[in-house]
């Protein structure tokens, strides 16, 4: 959800942060869209998350989000159909670990037992449900920050080509 919020998946990748990560991240998207990439696995299609996420997401969106970031994040908001959480057994039952958190696997047992696809950048997790005999048929793409607040008080742009 931080990918379709994302200023610099909105057009704010032509911008050099100082964070290394944030940079990193701009100029990868300068490269390939992670944006680009999730769309059409978004469209026409009913967009399912449990109330945690929800819960989750909106924290870190009020807590760093930029004005626009926060804009769109309501936008997506508002396409969502909130479920709550109901985990299956089998991710109930995963062993934490460094990349399995009780978080996750309350998000992707509940996909689970709506046997619905999912869309995430959580690879760290979906290696360590494999490792655990969990096979998770997942889109993955690449993760985004939320940059636009990053932007105030930085003042180095990087050319517009």
């Amino acid at each position: 959800m931080l990918v379709y919020v994302s200023d610099v998946c909105n057009g704010g990748c032509h911008f050099e942060f100082r964070e290394k990560v944030l940079s990193e991240q701009a100029a990868a998207e300068r490269h390939k869209s992670a944006l680009d990439s999730i769309l059409p696995y978004m469209e026409g299609r009913t967009l399912i998350t449990c109330q945690s996420a929800v819960d989750d997401y909106n924290s870190i969106v009020g807590l760093l989000g930029g004005v626009d970031e926060k804009s769109r994040a309501r936008e997506l908001i508002e396409r969502l159909t909130i479920v709550p959480d109901c985990v299956s057994r089998k991710f109930s039952d995963l062993a934490e670990s460094g990349q399995i958190k009780g978080r996750s696997k309350l998000i992707f047992g509940s996909a689970d037992m709506l046997r619905c696809d999912i869309l995430t950048s959580n690879e760290g997790f979906v290696r360590a449900a494999a490792g655990q005999g969990i096979h998770i048929s997942a889109m993955l793409h690449e993760p985004r920050a939320l940059s636009e607040q990053k932007k105030l008080g930085e003042a180095s742009a990087l050319p517009t080509e």
